[in-house]
């Protein structure tokens, strides 16, 4: 991202909206406001070319902000974030949630975007179906973590907790004790240890963060000879999705329901 962009306030996102819509002779103009930009870039793919797509200044917690003070509450600006452990009573009408946890298990879902990764990418021996459910499940006590912090307003920070070189690549194992103590949480790993193995595997996909899985399958993933890190598995799903993909998700049916009723022109029916 560059320096302008991640500089922008929300007084900048609001003041580019009124310009948009000053100019906006036919009205015709729609907007979605995302978290962030590998957001902006799955947005721009599946909304209509009158849509246009703007990076929250601050997440999600920015998105909500810039949806509130929007002078007119206008029907012509949505939001769109993950999931994650939010309870969505609390959500304004216009904004909208990925399928699943977030964006990135919302993309994975998709039988076909999935078996392509696994085929191509994947150098272990396991089916897709088992590699996505031991990716969750080796991650399945973090997410209980990240969840608890959210709910709990543990204030974890958890952006500089690396944990790359916890997996291991021939048992396809993390280390998940070890990155506890990373993230200086050791005293929570038994509690959460406990609650994430009552967790069942369909439960899994609305508490796996989108960071974590694309981090753990980057490292039994291979892209020629070179090893595979997060960003190179979140960008490898986001090209490989499309608009005939998105059609099949709760939130394109959420999204057009909406447009339906406020008689607006997101989505291409």
């Amino acid at each position: 991202m560059d320096s302008i962009r991640e500089n922008r306030t929300k007084e900048d996102i609001l003041e580019e909206i009124r310009l948009e819509r000053s100019e906006d002779i036919r009205n015709e103009k729609c907007f979605v406001i995302v978290e962030g930009s590998d957001d902006v870039l799955f947005a721009k793919k599946i909304f209509c070319e009158n849509v246009i797509c703007m990076e929250s200044f601050a997440g999600k917690t920015g998105l909500q902000e810039i949806l509130e003070e929007d002078e007119q509450e206008s029907d012509d600006i949505i939001g769109i974030r993950d999931r994650d452990y939010v309870n969505e009573r609390d959500l304004s009408q216009r904004i909208f949630l990925y399928d699943h946890c977030c964006l990135e298990l919302m993309l994975l879902a998709d039988r076909c975007i999935s078996t392509s990764f696994h085929q191509i990418y994947y150098k272990g021996k396991s089916t897709c179906e088992l590699f996505l459910i031991n990716a969750m499940r080796q991650l399945s006590a973090y997410s209980i973590l990240r969840k608890k912090n959210e709910t709990e307003e543990l204030g974890i920070n958890f952006r500089n907790v690396r944990f790359g070189d916890l997996v291991d690549f021939a048992s396809e194992r993390l280390n998940d004790e070890e990155l506890f103590l990373r993230a200086k949480e050791q005293e929570r790993y038994v509690r959460c240890k406990q609650e994430a193995d009552a967790v069942d595997d369909q439960a899994l996909w609305n508490i796996t963060n989108g960071h974590d899985i694309c981090t753990f399958l980057g490292r039994l993933s291979k892209s020629g000879k070179a090893n595979m890190n997060e960003d190179r598995v979140r960008n490898v799903l986001l090209v490989s999705y499309r608009k005939e993909d998105f059609v099949k998700t709760q939130l394109y049916q959420d999204v057009l329901s909406y447009q339906r009723q406020k008689q607006l022109r997101f989505l291409e029916e």
